[in-house]
């Protein structure tokens, strides 16, 4: 399936933002879960600072679909990318374990020169 859309709207704090998004996904059946693959990006701005901000989606993993306790995994690479200063956030989501159901995350940020800061 291809999805493509866009919404304006205020946060609850009264911050004005637009956010738009293309993405294609496919899931597939693992036997003790089902993977959520979405290609595409996603998009925000803010108007009131003319601050603009993209990322891509890391896989989903939904464990335990046909018994247990449903819990939900994301793994995989992302990247944000400030397109106002240049700065780009690369993280990625390590998978979780069954007795941990919290994975961990790496990654780095580089500023528009492409140094490390964190």
């Amino acid at each position: 399936p291809v999805c493509v859309w866009h919404v304006e709207g205020t946060s609850p704090g009264g911050v004005r933002f637009e956010m738009s998004g293309e993405l294609a996904g496919i899931s597939k059946f693992w036997g003790s879960y089902v993977e959520f693959l979405v290609n595409g990006c996603l998009h925000m701005t803010l108007p009131d600072t003319g601050e603009k901000f993209s990322w891509t989606k890391a896989a989903l993993h939904l464990h335990n679909v046909i018994s247990g306790d449903l819990w939900v995994d994301m793994v995989g690479k992302q990247r944000v990318v400030a397109h106002t200063t240049g700065e780009t956030a690369t993280f990625k989501l390590h998978r979780a374990s069954k007795r941990e159901k919290r994975g961990k995350v790496t990654g780095e940020i580089r500023d528009k020169d492409g140094a490390k800061c964190a």
